[in-house]
Protein backbone atom coordinates (compact mmCIF):
# COMPACT_ATOMS: atom_id res chain seq x y z
CA UNK A 1 0.00 0.00 0.00
CA UNK A 2 1.40 3.40 -0.89
CA UNK A 3 1.94 5.91 1.89
CA UNK A 4 -0.72 8.50 0.87
CA UNK A 5 -3.36 5.76 0.78
CA UNK A 6 -2.31 4.55 4.21
CA UNK A 7 -2.52 8.07 5.64
CA UNK A 8 -5.98 8.57 4.15
CA UNK A 9 -7.20 5.29 5.59
CA UNK A 10 -5.84 6.24 9.01
CA UNK A 11 -7.82 9.50 8.90
CA UNK A 12 -10.96 7.59 7.89
CA UNK A 13 -10.61 4.93 10.62
CA UNK A 14 -12.39 7.15 13.11
CA UNK A 15 -15.65 6.82 11.16
CA UNK A 16 -17.96 3.89 11.64
CA UNK A 17 -20.26 4.91 8.78
CA UNK A 18 -19.83 6.81 5.54
CA UNK A 19 -22.70 9.13 6.53
CA UNK A 20 -20.66 10.32 9.55
CA UNK A 21 -17.72 11.17 7.28
CA UNK A 22 -19.95 13.06 4.85
CA UNK A 23 -21.47 15.03 7.72
CA UNK A 24 -18.00 16.02 8.91
CA UNK A 25 -16.94 16.94 5.38
CA UNK A 26 -19.97 19.22 5.15
CA UNK A 27 -18.84 20.85 8.43
CA UNK A 28 -15.19 21.14 7.35
CA UNK A 29 -13.81 24.70 7.35
CA UNK A 30 -13.78 26.33 3.93
CA UNK A 31 -12.00 29.25 2.35
CA UNK A 32 -13.66 32.30 0.78
CA UNK A 33 -14.20 30.36 -2.47
CA UNK A 34 -15.95 27.50 -0.67
CA UNK A 35 -13.07 25.02 -1.09
CA UNK A 36 -12.30 22.83 1.92
CA UNK A 37 -9.29 23.83 4.00
CA UNK A 38 -6.43 21.31 4.05
CA UNK A 39 -3.67 20.17 6.36
CA UNK A 40 -0.32 18.74 5.37
CA UNK A 41 0.02 15.08 6.27
CA UNK A 42 3.01 12.94 5.42
CA UNK A 43 4.01 13.85 1.87
CA UNK A 44 0.53 15.00 0.93
CA UNK A 45 -2.54 16.89 2.01
CA UNK A 46 -6.07 16.12 3.10
CA UNK A 47 -9.25 17.92 4.07
CA UNK A 48 -9.35 19.20 7.63
CA UNK A 49 -11.77 17.17 9.72
CA UNK A 50 -13.47 18.52 12.86
CA UNK A 51 -11.44 16.14 15.04
CA UNK A 52 -8.09 17.46 13.75
CA UNK A 53 -5.98 19.42 16.19
CA UNK A 54 -3.68 20.85 13.52
CA UNK A 55 -4.43 24.20 11.97
CA UNK A 56 -5.27 24.32 8.27
CA UNK A 57 -2.29 25.03 6.04
CA UNK A 58 -4.32 26.70 3.33
CA UNK A 59 -5.53 25.56 -0.07
CA UNK A 60 -4.68 22.46 -2.04
CA UNK A 61 -1.27 22.71 -3.66
CA UNK A 62 -2.19 19.91 -6.05
CA UNK A 63 -5.10 20.79 -8.34
CA UNK A 64 -8.07 18.48 -7.87
CA UNK A 65 -11.11 17.97 -10.06
CA UNK A 66 -14.05 20.09 -8.97
CA UNK A 67 -16.40 17.21 -8.21
CA UNK A 68 -19.16 17.31 -5.65
CA UNK A 69 -20.06 13.96 -4.15
CA UNK A 70 -23.67 15.14 -3.99
CA UNK A 71 -23.69 15.91 -7.72
CA UNK A 72 -22.16 12.50 -8.44
CA UNK A 73 -24.78 10.74 -6.32
CA UNK A 74 -27.62 12.65 -8.00
CA UNK A 75 -26.26 11.74 -11.43
CA UNK A 76 -26.02 8.09 -10.43
CA UNK A 77 -29.65 8.12 -9.30
CA UNK A 78 -30.76 9.54 -12.66
CA UNK A 79 -29.11 6.65 -14.49
CA UNK A 80 -31.10 4.06 -12.56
Amino acid sequence: MIFPTEMSLRALMQYERAAELLTDLDAAPRDADGAPRVIAEGNGERVVLPSDRERPTGRWTIPLPDISYRAERAAAREVR
